[in-house]
């Protein structure tokens, strides 16, 4: 969805979804900017240089700033995997108070992430309650860059906790790394942690450039989780609601861990017992991680599992197996 997508989305809606409101209580500060003029918003004509005084860290700019800010450009057009495009500054004077807040940004942070002095901003940009895009916005002059990355849908929306920026590989440039959908599909999808490298103008995935991430950083946070899922259900044993939540809990923790193994290259067929134990469950939700994982192994040995859940009595799963055994043979007869 392009910014001037979301701005249009955003007319006559009445309500302020939860996490632009944690998102206010959070980070909202009181804003010491002085506009040019009624409606004006100085952002765009800011002086963007990390060394500037103020800098924009220091001029406090509020999240009604960045929502202003957005809506005022010309051409928002948003770039996944491409070359950031440069979008002129149109008038800013529009009475943005008048339109309502089905849509916005949730959070946003000034980051110098390829070391050249200057700040990109990094919005985390909500539609309803679903936060799940990351703006990356470049200043090149009086034009914007941008880029957006697909997140999946959080609980908070507070970067260093579900957005970690950091020199992976001590080059001067930044990392993102940031929960994705395991498949890029719905909610439903089990989340995997990913890691945007800079590559020129734009970041593009690298999960395979930083396997110590997850071997030294990911995997002992997966096993810390799986223990203490572990621990409260033993304090919890004659509960079937709390049992089966920690079921739940625990295949969630389990078919990322087992995804790790896999990506590592330990095992390439981490976690097929546990799956096919779970594809015999009642409980869907269990059936749908064995489907996962099935899905993930990409080998004939999971061929005869994805058959037997393309019948499935839940609809989804059964046809998300058949889509999965299409791609099986697909690959097979292409590789």
């Amino acid at each position: 969805m392009s910014l001037m997508d979301a701005a249009t989305k955003r007319q006559g809606a009445s309500f302020m979804p939860f996490a632009r409101l944690l998102a206010s209580v959070l980070i909202l500060v009181v804003s010491t900017v002085s506009a040019g003029g009624p409606g004006e918003n100085p952002i765009p004509t800011a002086d963007w240089h990390v060394q500037a005084k103020p800098s924009v860290v220091e001029r406090n700019f509020d999240i009604n700033s960045m929502d202003h800010f957005l809506d005022g450009l010309q051409r928002s057009q948003v770039v996944d995997d491409n070359v950031f495009r440069e979008v002129p500054i149109l008038n800013l004077r529009k009475n943005f108070n008048t339109r309502g807040w089905q849509a916005g940004v949730a959070n946003f942070k000034w980051v110098d992430l390829d070391a050249d002095g200057v700040y990109e901003l990094l919005m985390l940009y909500c539609y309803r309650a679903d936060c799940t895009s990351l703006y990356i916005i470049k200043k090149i002059g009086k034009k914007f860059g941008f880029q957006e990355i697909k997140t999946a849908r959080q609980d908070e929306y507070i970067f260093d906790r579900v957005i970690r920026i950091k020199d992976l590989d001590n080059d001067g440039h930044q990392e993102l790394i940031l929960p994705v959908y395991l498949f890029n599909e719905s909610s439903g999808t089990p989340v995997w942690t990913a890691i945007y490298k800079q590559d020129g103008k734009v970041f593009r995935r690298a999960d395979e450039q930083f396997k110590d991430f997850y071997k030294k950083i990911l995997l002992p946070e997966v096993d810390s989780r799986i223990r203490e899922l572990d621990n409260e259900r033993l304090e919890k044993p004659d509960d079937p609601g709390e049992s089966k939540f920690f079921e739940e809990s625990l295949a969630s923790e389990w078919v990322i861990r087992d995804k790790i193994a896999r990506f590592l290259g330990k095992d390439p067929h981490a976690g097929i017992y546990r799956a096919r134990t779970w594809a015999r469950s009642p409980n869907d939700y269990l059936r749908y991680h064995a489907l996962v994982t099935f899905r993930d192994i990409k080998d004939e040995v999971v061929k005869g599992d994805l058959q037997a859940l393309t019948a499935d009595p839940d609809m989804s799963i059964a046809e998300e197996a058949k889509r999965a055994l299409d791609d099986l043979n697909k690959s097979k007869k292409n590789p």
